[in-house]
């Protein structure tokens, strides 16, 4: 326990997720007043041409030749139009206020980078409990369960329900899509590591991962 503490102190990762909980308080004002201010019309303008053109952006490449010849036609106009709103009072200060949601947007993840990548990093050092977060059958002999380990996703288990002898979490509702089982290791490995960085406890009882099955052997 005081090794985990060590670490969640030299991490710091208390005071990020102190900065983390002032910065989306500050983020939620500011989407409060950019609402306020989309009532604008230059403003509304402005925002509809930064969504488009980010949206044709992460769509283009898998566009045909023609559609795409269409599409960048479409962006240089939509660039040009920014270029033009920019100039308007109301959107220099809409401006103002995205740069500044971007910048704690950005500082927000440096609680997530703290817990998903340093602390992980950090307890491959140590000895590591025997939990695995179920990821799904053996395709090729459904058989055989394949398991992460809910600290480091590399540490692989296969095995079959009777030959269990470590402890399993399951969603607790069957899935069958590699995707969401995906989604359910890094949703339930997360909370995990959170809550481990306030108990520096390994243990499972002091614990709530959410809407999970948990099989001891």
């Amino acid at each position: 326990m005081n090794i985990i503490r060590e670490i969640v102190n030299d991490l710091g990762i208390k005071d990020k997720k102190y900065q983390q909980e002032e910065n989306l308080r500050k983020i939620r004002e500011i989407k409060a007043l950019l609402s306020e201010m989309s009532f604008k019309t230059n403003v509304a303008k402005y925002l509809y041409d930064l969504d488009h053109i980010k949206y044709i952006e992460e769509n283009i490449n898998s566009l045909s030749n023609e559609e795409r010849i269409i599409k960048e036609r479409e962006l240089s106009l939509l660039r040009h139009d920014i270029r033009r709103l920019k100039n308007n009072r109301d959107v220099i200060d809409c401006e103002k206020l995205l740069n500044e949601l971007h910048r704690l947007e950005y500082e927000c993840n440096d609680y997530y980078r703290a817990i998903q990548i340093d602390f992980r990093r950090e307890l491959l050092e140590q000895p590591l409990p025997d939990i695995y977060l179920y990821q799904g059958d053996i395709t090729v002999n459904p058989k055989y369960k394949i398991a992460s380990h809910i600290i480091i996703p590399g540490i692989v288990q296969m095995y079959t329900e009777p030959e269990l002898k470590e402890t399993m979490i399951y969603p607790a509702n069957e899935i069958r899509s590699r995707r969401k089982l995906r989604s359910f290791y890094n949703k339930t490995s997360f909370r995990y590591l959170e809550q481990l960085s306030e108990d520096y406890d390994y243990s499972l009882e002091s614990k709530d991962l959410g809407k999970v099955k948990i099989y001891k052997r």
